[in-house]
């Protein structure tokens, strides 16, 4: 089974996870990787509720695009692997 390092390094291209997350969520200068991950789901977001942590975000993003997945991690792994 992949890992979710591994996916978002295939997707992204890296050099590491966190800078390849920080191109991916398009990351300012002034916000950290979380911040970011956090105003991404929140523009993906179909039904335009603006939603405030990153667990709930994955969840109603996971529920817009049919992403299967019981946690958070199943979640982001089924992303990157569709990606």
């Amino acid at each position: 089974m992949t890992q979710i390092n591994d996916e978002v390094l295939r997707v992204t291209g890296g050099p590491t996870v966190q800078d390849g997350q920080a191109i991916h969520f398009s990351k300012t200068a002034t916000e950290s990787i979380q911040d970011a991950e956090l105003r991404w789901l929140n523009e993906q977001i179909i039904s335009a509720v603006e939603v405030f942590t990153i667990a709930d975000a994955w969840f109603t993003f996971a529920e817009e695009q049919l992403i299967g997945g019981r946690s958070v991690n199943d979640i982001q792994l089924g992303y990157w692997e569709s990606k």
